[in-house]
């Protein structure tokens, strides 16, 4: 950048050459100073808004309503020479502290102040009722009329805390003109915090004809009269800001606006405002050729309040420092990327042309600020300024403002669970998002903030508004499953074969599975099952609402017994008639049997050991003869059976049986 940061070096400040004790008061009140504030005060290279080559002049005015009064209209006066064009023009204006946005009237027509994308300069005033300072440019190229020298402006009336509100409306307008000399205008603004020692450095000027006018106009409100300032340039005091601007005699505190035109190589002053070499008074403009060097192309302006540090309340608001003069430069064309906007966030590429190099001068968020074709990723709207040079020392700047549209955001969100397998889910969001805007929750767009009838899920959701601008987030649905399964069998142990009815008592469900040890079984609301053979069989209900994953499930075991069937008779006639002749068994289930018989004093006569099937069957043991195969005599027998069950249990049975022939 053209800019250059002058440091404050504890050395020995020279100050202008006075006589006589009011020079020694100076020095020591100046030197006092020093010590005081020692390096605080600013100095920086001021911010550049405007620099151009052209055939034509430029003028510029303003008017102030001064310290706490209320005096929103007057007529801003300029000079337009007659069968110009207007090539450019700018209303400043500035606020103090925290105001709504406003509107000013300029010549009939409303002009809305933005305070987003017309917002310049921030910077700070110690008193707490008049800070934040924030300056503004707004375009009103489509309002100035070249034929029209006289602007009515109003500022129209809001209700604010005291010094709150929007001051001191400056017109600014370039004008061609094919008859008039060819001029080059800079135009700086200020960046400073307002501490009662402002240090300006003025850099990067076109190449200087000095045997022209070389003018400078300086824009302040709130100074002169009770709050005087001395003025430098480069170190030599040319004037002292001490009057109220006769422009605005309505209050105190109204500024000095360097009132002027420029054209055909001369500066002329409008209103109070005198073309000399200084700057007394109300005085606001100065041809400042005698204070600089030949070749010189930059120089140093210094404000300094008499009471440095000045009282809190006591602080100059500095606003804008035009310059105009002639230049041996010619004219060029140059070209830049219209105005465009971008979302917080993201990156766009400006494009400039026209010249051999390039000085972007507001670098927030760029990656290569001597490229004609930067990207930036701004973090809020901005105006960016590129110094286009087409030979050496000539230059002249473009402007492309770079709006930061604000991202959709979430203020809140409602979701309701589904009740799983209901599909009875709802999300509503409440958002910020310049509209129209529209919501996408996974493949359902609307403008409406509630999504209804939705199943338990991760929904991906999607805002976009009317800037293109989007924000990308997930939302989770919960499921609730309120499907309670139950079911009561009956009974639930029992002697093989067992006969079991299940009745089905589940709650919120609309399908049921009915498995038996892991095996389907059946699919039925209710259901039964036969056992007819021992053991513990689980009998599970898996229960859901529309949809498998919506489940819940019960268990019951089933016990059935093992049992033995043995029918054993007590009485056998084995006399060869085919009737009763032998000792059976009827039984079931039984694997084996085993018997032993034995006569009245406890002698074993006979045994038997047979097999079954497990089946019901008839199986003969004894057939009334001993192991020798001898007739028993009548009597009675006793015996010991013992059944294996096919489930290997033992049973053992004891008994008497009589036989008779």
């Amino acid at each position: 950048m053209f800019s250059k940061t002058t440091n404050c070096p504890c050395v020995p400040v020279k100050i202008a050459e006075r006589k006589g004790f009011l020079t020694i008061m100076k020095f020591i009140r100046y030197l006092i100073v020093f010590l005081l504030v020692g390096c605080s005060s600013q100095s920086t290279a001021q911010q550049l808004f405007h620099q151009d080559i052209y055939y034509g002049g430029v003028t510029a005015a303003g008017f102030s309503t001064g310290i706490g009064a209320w005096w929103p209209e007057d007529t801003i006066t300029v000079n337009i020479e007659p069968g110009s064009t207007i090539r450019n023009a700018w209303m400043f204006v500035y606020s103090m502290g925290h105001p709504d946005e406003h509107s000013i009237v300029l010549d009939g027509e409303l002009i809305e102040v933005d305070t987003n994308i017309h917002l310049i300069s921030t910077f700070t005033n110690p008193n707490p009722q008049s800070n934040p300072v924030r300056l503004y440019a707004v375009n009103i190229k489509n309002i100035v009329e070249p034929s029209k020298n006289k602007y009515p402006i109003e500022i129209l009336n809001i209700d604010e805390p005291i010094n709150w509100g929007w001051w001191s409306p400056i017109l600014y307008i370039e004008y061609e003109n094919s008859t008039l000399d060819k001029v080059s205008t800079s135009l700086w603004y200020n960046d400073l915090d307002m501490i009662g020692l402002e240090v300006y450095n003025f850099y990067g000027l076109n190449t200087i004809n000095f045997s022209d006018d070389i003018g400078l106009s300086i824009f302040t409100d709130r100074a002169g009269g009770f709050n005087p300032y001395d003025i430098f340039l480069n170190d030599t005091q040319i004037g002292e800001f001490n009057q109220n601007d006769s422009y605005n005699t309505s209050t105190n505190g109204v500024g000095i606006q360097g009132h002027f035109y420029y054209q055909n190589s001369e500066l002329f002053g409008l209103g109070d405002d005198v073309p000399n070499t200084t700057l007394y008074g109300s005085d606001g403009i100065a041809v400042i050729n005698s204070y600089l060097n030949s070749g010189d192309t930059g120089y140093q302006l210094k404000m300094e309040h008499h009471q440095n540090p000045s009282p809190t309340y006591r602080k100059a608001i500095n606003l804008i420092f035009p310059h105009a003069y002639t230049t041996p430069c010619d004219t060029f064309s140059t070209q830049i990327i219209a105005d465009t906007a971008v979302c917080s966030g993201d990156s766009l590429q400006l494009f400039a042309s026209g010249g051999s190099s390039y000085e972007w001068l507001n670098t927030a968020g760029m990656d290569a600020p001597n490229s004609a074709t930067p990207t930036v990723s701004p973090d809020s709207t901005q105006l960016y300024v590129v110094r286009i040079e087409n030979t050496p020392g000539c230059s002249r700047t473009e402007q492309v403002l770079v709006e930061v549209n604000i991202n959709p955001s979430i203020d809140s969100v409602r979701v309701t669970p589904e009740t799983c397998g209901d599909e009875n889910g709802e999300v509503k969001i409440w958002r910020q998002a310049a509209n129209p805007s529209t919501l996408t929750l996974d493949n359902t767009t609307q403008q409406s903030g509630t999504f209804s009838n939705l199943v338990g899920d991760t929904f991906a959701l999607q805002i976009n508004d009317a800037n293109q601008c989007s924000l990308d987030t997930t939302i989770v649905v919960p499921v609730e499953i309120d499907v309670d399964a139950s079911f009561e069998a009956s009974p639930e142990s029992g002697p093989e074969p067992l006969q079991v009815n299940v009745e089905n008592t589940s709650q919120n469900a609309t399908d049921y599975e009915w498995y038996i040890d892991d095996a389907f079984w059946d699919n039925t609301t209710h259901t039964s099952a036969y056992f007819d053979t021992a053991g513990v069989y689980t009998v599970a209900l898996y229960t859901f609402n529309n949809r498998p994953e919506c489940i819940d499930s019960a268990s019951i075991n089933i016990v059935v017994n093992d049992t033995i069937y043995a029918r054993i008779p007590n009485i056998i006639t084995p006399n060869g008639d085919a009737t009763n002749d032998a000792f059976t068994i009827d039984v079931r289930r039984a694997k084996k049997i085993e018997a032993h018989f034995l006569n009245r004093w406890g002698n074993e006569i006979n045994k038997a050991v047979k097999q079954s099937d497990g089946l019901q069957q008839t199986i003969p043991l004894w057939n009334g003869k001993t192991q020798q195969n001898e007739k028993v005599t009548e009597g009675t027998y006793f015996y010991t059976i013992r059944i294996t069950s096919v489930a290997n249990k033992k049973y053992d049975f004891h008994g008497h049986v009589q036989v008779s022939y």
